[in-house]
């Protein structure tokens, strides 16, 4: 593999934050949910939901990060929460803005990588954070570090909920293996972008419990046609409470 694949490997990393606008602007994820049964929602969200309405009322602040085109961050403010959306990729911005005001809902919505935006002097504190198939474009330390800057914006009782992609996904069939880990094997995909497929979320759940969170329920979840016709899209949550 030559050194400029290497260095696009990932979506929102902090050596390769263009490179999410760059696969929303070729339509590479436009379709991944849209007209599928995990558009508006699914069972990890659901849950998160829940978490979040039995610990606080509905007026909670959230935010998502990686909220892509904004269809779980709609979903959030149906709810009633204030939701603060995350996307650094204008592409996906534009869908997003398009689809709040067509469902006539208002999102704080902030243009900037994840990375940088928790480099700010952030006072916001919020009642849930979530980010739905994300995480498994970073590397084991740059989760780390993301699950030490989000319980730094949470107060105590608090939920966090994310997703990951699962062994046995559409997309692993039509990527290339670049190393097994301890969660999973990691492809490269054709769109340049390393994925983590997860099989065993048990070293999942101990990265986020060193972080300080704990209570860490895993729920797996399966979404016919999102990636592929035919196909399913696999994914395992995670969800944990800051005490």
């Amino acid at each position: 593999m030559n050194n400029k694949m290497n260095e696009k490997a990932h979506v929102i990393n902090e050596t390769a934050v263009d490179h999410s606008e760059e696969v929303w602007s070729k339509d590479v994820y436009k379709g991944f949910s849209l007209g599928t049964l995990g558009a508006q929602t699914t069972p990890f969200l659901s849950a998160f939901i829940k978490h979040v309405k039995d610990i606080n009322n509905n007026q909670a602040k959230l935010i998502e990060f990686g909220a892509g085109s904004g269809e779980h961050s709609i979903t959030l403010a149906k709810e009633g929460f204030s939701v603060t959306a995350i996307e650094s990729s204008k592409t996906a911005i534009s869908l997003m803005k398009k689809r709040m005001q067509n469902e006539n809902i208002n999102l704080n919505i902030i243009d900037i990588n994840i990375f940088d935006y928790l480099k700010k002097d952030i006072r916001d504190e919020f009642i849930g954070i979530y980010a739905n198939a994300v995480l498994h474009l970073l590397t084991e330390t740059e989760r780390q570090k993301l699950y030490k800057n989000f319980i730094r914006i949470q107060p105590h009782n608090s939920i966090l909920a994310v997703s990951f992609k699962g062994v046995g996904d559409s997309l692993q069939k039509i990527c290339t293996l670049q190393e097994n880990t301890d969660a999973g094997p990691i492809y490269l995909g054709k769109d340049k972008i390393k994925r983590l497929f997860v099989s065993n979320p048990i070293p999942l759940i101990q990265e986020i419990q060193n972080a300080g969170y704990i209570h860490i329920e895993a729920i797996h979840w399966a979404i016919p046609d999102s990636n592929i016709i035919g196909e399913d899209s696999v994914f395992i949550g995670l969800i944990a409470e800051k005490p």
